[in-house]
């Protein structure tokens, strides 16, 4: 400890950054630009079934389906997904890897097509997630014209 903060290493550091980034994202004036955004993917998506991955996740779900008029489709705890297309809702995460369980589960239970947003997560791999087919970054979403 030095001048009464922790000193911490940059796998904690990364963590507290995704923290707080996870908070940011369900303030009210993010909540609302991040739930419009995914709002829009899912009519771009061409109405895939959305599952949230995490608790922040289930906020701006909640929050895109009151924009969308209802029009958005969710993910009950026992909603079949035999041949249907999800999308996998997370906010900000330091691996992907809650993406990846839930993408492995959605398949497991018949998912045909499976793509993911969120606000930032990190470690993702370059040439993405086998079974995922499409990861879409809801802060690159605002920065295009």
């Amino acid at each position: 400890m030095t001048s009464g903060t922790l000193d911490v290493g940059p796998a904690l550091d990364r963590l507290i950054h995704a923290q707080d980034a996870d908070d940011d994202a369900v303030t009210f004036g993010r909540l609302r630009e991040y739930s419009g955004r995914l709002a829009e993917l899912c009519q771009r998506l061409e109405d895939p079934l959305v599952w949230p991955v995490g608790s922040s996740a289930e906020r701006l779900t909640g929050a895109a389906v009151i924009l969308s008029g209802g029009k958005m489709r969710t993910r009950g705890w026992t909603t079949p997904l035999a041949n249907e297309r999800v999308l996998l809702v997370t906010v900000a995460a330091v691996t992907p890897l809650g993406l990846l369980e839930a993408a492995e589960r959605a398949k497991a239970l018949g998912a045909t097509e499976i793509f993911a947003c969120g606000v930032r997560v990190e470690g993702l791999p370059a040439d993405g997630i086998p079974q995922i087919k499409q990861f879409i970054s809801l802060s690159a979403l605002g920065q295009r014209s």
